[in-house]
C-alpha cells in the first residue's frame, strides 16, 4: 500500500537525510490536511492541541517582541517541527503503525552507523558523525533510537528469534557507532536513561543489568583512544578553561540565565542569541550559535510563558507514559525511554532547536503517544481515552512485519 510505504520511507530518512524526511514531512501534513478536510480526522481527536497552538503563537510573537525583528523573521514558521508529532499522533490515533516505524527508523540508524563506523576506522576521522553535520547530532539522534531498542528488548517487543537478533545486532551497533561519534552529552544521556528505565521494567534485576552496561560502557570509554581522552578532560581544569567543550558551557549557561531575567515575558527572538551573549559576556567564545541547553535557549528565546508550556506539555507527556511504563506497558516504556533520553541530552544541547533531532523526537513520541491513546492506554487509568481504530480505514500492517509492539 502506498501509505505503509511512505511510511517507511520517513522513518528511515530520518537518520540519513534531513532534506528527505523535510520533503516526506510536507507530504504527509498535506495527506494529514486532507484527512480533516474528508472529516476522517477533528482537532477534538489531538488532546494536544492547546500545549502546540500555544507554543505556535508564542514562537512567532518572540519574532516581533525580540531585541531584532529582521534578523528573526525568516524564522517565523520555526514552529513547523511539530507538525512531526501532531501528523504522526493522529495517524497512530487510528492505524497500527507503530511496528513499520520503529523498523524502518532501526534500519535508518543502521545504514548511518554502518557509515559513521567506516568514517571512523576507514576514512580517518577523528569523530563519527554519519550523514549529519556534527557528531553532537549524530549522538543526539542515535542515542534515541538505541533507547528505543533496548526498550524493545527490555519488554521482550518481539515475536521471532531472528527479531530478537535483529534488535541485539542494531542495538550493538548502533551503541558502537555512538561510541566513535565521541558526544559525551548523548552517552552520557543514554547511560543515565538506562539506569532510570531498567530498575522500573525490571526491579532488582534492573540494577544488576544497568551494573553490567556500566561496566561495558566504560570498557569502550578506555578502549576508544579519543573517547578516553575527551572524558579525561572531565576530571582536569576543562571546567574552568573556555576552550574546552565543557568550560565553555559555563559562561553560556551563566549568560543564558541573565538574559532571561531581563527579557522574561517574551523572550529575545529566534538568531539573537550571538549578538545579545556576546554583551553579557564580554567578547566571544569558539562557540556562541546557542546557550547548549535546550530549556535554557528555549527560554531566552520565546520568553518564560513559552517555556512553562513548553515544561506543562513535557509534564503531560509523562503523565500519559509513565503510569503504563510503571504497569510495565510495552509502548508505554519506550515512550517514556525516548522522552527521557531527549530532555537529558538537552541539558547539554539544544536538542529542541537542533531540527534533526528534533523532527525524530517529535515523530516517534507522536507514533508511541497515538497508540497509546488508540489503545486506551494513556495516563494513569487503565481504560480507554479515545476513539479505536477506524473501521473503514484499509490500512493493514503486513502480518510478517517484525516486533510484537502493541499486543502484549
Amino acid at each position: 500500500m502506498v501509505f505503509e510505504g511512505f511510511i517507511r520511507l520517513i522513518s528511515a530518512s530520518h537518520m540519513l537525510s534531513i532534506s528527505a524526511t523535510q520533503f516526506f514531512l510536507a507530504g504527509l501534513m498535506l495527506y494529514t490536511f486532507y484527512m480533516f478536510y474528508k472529516k476522517q480526522y477533528v482537532w477534538s481527536d489531538f488532546p494536544y492541541r492547546y500545549f502546540f497552538a500555544s507554543l505556535i503563537f508564542f514562537s512567532m510573537l518572540s519574532v516581533f517582541a525580540g531585541v531584532d525583528v529582521k534578523h528573526s523573521l525568516p524564522k517565523l514558521f520555526n514552529w513547523w517541527l511539530y507538525f512531526f508529532f501532531i501528523a504522526m499522533f493522529l495517524w497512530a490515533l487510528k492505524r497500527d503503525i507503530l511496528p513499520i516505524v520503529t523498523l524502518y527508523t532501526v534500519i535508518g540508524a543502521d545504514v548511518a552507523s554502518i557509515y559513521c563506523l567506516y568514517q571512523f576506522f576507514s576514512a580517518g576521522v577523528a569523530r563519527a558523525q554519519g550523514f549529519f553535520a556534527h557528531p553532537l547530532t549524530f549522538g543526539n539522534t542515535s542515542s534515541m533510537v538505541f533507547c528505543l531498542i533496548l526498550a524493545c528488548l527490555a519488554t521482550r517487543s518481539y515475536r521471532q528469534r531472528k527479531e530478537l537478533w535483529f534488535l541485539v545486532v542494531s542495538g550493538a551497533l548502533i551503541l558502537t557507532a555512538l561510541f566513535v561519534s565521541v558526544a559525551r552529552g548523548p552517552m552520557l544521556a543514554t547511560l543515565a536513561t538506562i539506569f532510570i528505565m531498567m530498575p522500573i521494567f525490571y526491579r532488582v534485576k534492573g540494577v544488576v543489568a544497568s551494573g553490567i552496561i556500566v561496566v561495558l560502557f566504560l570498557g569502550l570509554v578506555v578502549a576508544i583512544p579519543d573517547a578516553r581522552v575527551r572524558y579525561a578532560e572531565m576530571v582536569d581544569n576543562s571546567w574552568t578553561d573556555p576552550d574546552t567543550a565543557i568550560g565553555v558551557r559555563i559562561p553560556l549557561w551563566k549568560a543564558s540565565l541573565e538574559i532571561i531575567g531581563d527579557y522574561p515575558l517574551f523572550g529575545i527572538g529566534e538568531r539573537n542569541f550571538r549578538q545579545v551573549a556576546r554583551q553579557y559576556i564580554g567578547g566571544s567564545l569558539h562557540t556562541m550559535a546557542h546557550a547548549h541547553n535546550a530549556f535554557l535557549h528555549f527560554a531566552l528565546t520565546h520568553g518564560l510563558i513559552a517555556f512553562s508550556v513548553l515544561v506543562a506539555l513535557m509534564v503531560k507527556l509523562l503523565y500519559d507514559t509513565l503510569p503504563g511504563a510503571l504497569r510495565r506497558e510495552p509502548v508505554a516504556f519506550m515512550a517514556v525511554s525516548v522522552l527521557i533520553v531527549f530532555l537529558l541530552e538537552g541539558l547539554t544541547e539544544n536538542t529542541i532547536g537542533d531540527s534533526e533531532v528534533a523532527m525524530l523526537f517529535y515523530y516517534l513520541m507522536g507514533t508511541l503517544c497515538g497508540t497509546l491513546y488508540r489503545k486506551g492506554l494513556a495516563g494513569p487509568a487503565n481504560k480507554r481515552t479515545t476513539s479505536v481504530e477506524d473501521p473503514h480505514d484499509d490500512f493493514e500492517v503486513n502480518a510478517s512485519a517484525p516486533f510484537n509492539l502493541l499486543e502484549k
